[in-house]
């Protein structure tokens, strides 16, 4: 077999010996990449694509469970056919016609070294080059695709990526960002900030790399040191959990305990109750978490739903007159709504909410859906709406608590190490950042 050539992961260099003589600075300046990156849009743009990921392997473990006949009667979630074209002009950007990091991260390894400032702007040189010649120029989806390819293949040692499958990631990676509006809003000169840091900390480590492969042990081992911080200080969890291989990019992105709590997602089995792997343990500097009240399931059927559940949210404003500092007025605003659930999943629904004065009450009915961890709620009358399931939690008295996340078109749920950093149990009680709890009360004492 051929060996392919990629033009984009493989651009020409010179003096990469001096890399390996920078090597201490550069493991002291590659944690710059995460203030580099530490801004709203690129936290926006990490967030989508580990979202994407996280979902991505979710559907290939739920596709596995199908295969092996754990699940029937549901398609795998596998695309078939030519994905449709997309309209990515919002990820690319219009030049400013000069590189505007190569002289910063330049003095960041070595202050006043021309030599390395030659390298990093042949680095941008030769890879604007190359995607000149595949009709994207200044593309943001491109320098994040050979951003986590190359990096992942470094830390690895996996070869360099071939430019077919970098390509693809590409497509994939700007599908997502499209979906999410995740750069409608940026400036074609943040947009080249952002892609010059990624091209510029990723050439880096590939040139130690390609040093490395050519029979230097000690470059090889700054390579992967290097390649692992880019993707740490990107991603936020560890580049062991990061690979690409000839299926693509895979971002293990859950440690055991965030696969206990991914897996309440199987909302189709019925296995027993269990409370010994805490899904959101401790983390320091966080709010500690108290022990769970009750006892949480690993999966949900229409069966536990039976019942009747409320769930709502209350504001009570005071005002001061800014004048006399005297007590104005209070302003309270709350809702509440009740689902009564029945064994067949059909349902009955009251809606009770105060603002401004006013007083509105609403009753509507529909049918529950359960499928691939979702919980789906088709209303007669309101518009559907969708939650992601996170945990269920029973009580001896019969009493429960259900926790759930709204999802919509752009924003599926919360995985793997974004679920621990969202959902904790500080309350005695599963909750997530914009989430809500259900609650059914236990069965009343006989009298």
């Amino acid at each position: 077999m051929k060996e392919h050539k990629s033009g984009i992961s493989r651009p020409s260099f010179f003096i990469l010996g001096l890399l390996v003589m920078c090597a201490p600075a550069m493991a002291q300046y590659t944690d710059n990449l995460g203030g580099n990156w530490s801004n709203p849009a690129s936290a926006t743009i990490t967030n989508i694509i580990m979202d994407r990921y996280a979902r991505r392997r979710l559907e290939q473990r739920l596709a596995e469970r199908r295969a092996n006949g754990a699940m029937t009667g549901s398609r795998s979630p596998a695309a078939s056919g030519t994905a449709p074209k997309i309209n990515d002009a919002s990820l690319r950007f219009r030049s400013t016609g000069t590189q505007l990091k190569t002289r910063e991260i330049a003095n960041l390894i070595s202050p006043g070294n021309e030599q390395v400032f030659t390298i990093l702007t042949t680095i941008l040189q030769e890879f604007d080059k190359e995607a000149q010649k595949i009709g994207k120029p200044g593309d943001l989806a491109l320098a994040l695709s050979f951003f986590f390819a190359t990096n992942a293949t470094v830390y690895h040692n996996a070869g360099v990526p071939p430019d077919p499958q970098v390509l693809e990631l590409r497509d994939t990676i700007a599908a997502a960002l499209v979906e999410g509006d995740a750069l409608n809003s940026v400036t074609d000169r943040k947009k080249q900030e952002m892609y010059e840091a990624l091209v510029l900390y990723t050439g880096l480590a590939l040139a130690t790399y390609e040093e490395g492969k050519g029979g230097n042990a000690e470059s090889l081992k700054i390579a992967k040191q290097l390649a692992g911080m880019n993707l740490q200080a990107v991603t936020g969890i560890s580049p062991d959990k990061i690979r690409f291989t000839d299926q693509g990019l895979s971002i293990d992105n859950g440690s055991g305990k965030a696969d206990s709590s991914t897996d309440l997602a199987g909302a189709s089995s019925s296995a027993p109750p269990t409370i010994q792997n805490d899904p959101f343990p401790d983390r320091p500097g966080y709010e500690p978490q108290k022990p769970l009240l009750g006892t949480l399931h690993p999966s949900i059927t229409m069966a536990d739903l039976v019942g009747t559940w409320n769930q709502g949210a209350g504001s009570v404003q005071t005002y001061i007159d800014s004048y006399t500092g005297d007590y104005s007025h209070t302003s309270t605003s709350f809702y509440g709504e009740q689902y009564v659930i029945k064994p067949d999943g059909t349902f009955e629904y009251k809606f009770a909410g105060r603002a401004s004065n006013m007083t509105t009450r609403e009753s509507d009915r529909g049918k529950i859906i359960l499928e691939d961890g979702y919980i789906t709620i088709k209303f007669q009358g309101r518009a559907t709406q969708k939650y992601q399931f996170i945990a269920f939690m029973t009580q001896p008295n019969g009493a429960a608590i259900l926790s759930l996340v709204p999802v919509h078109d752009t924003f599926q749920g919360y995985f793997g190490e974004r679920m621990i950093l969202q959902c904790g149990h500080s309350r005695g009680y599963i909750s997530c950042v914009s989430g809500e709890e259900w609650t059914r009360l236990g069965a009343r004492p006989a009298r």
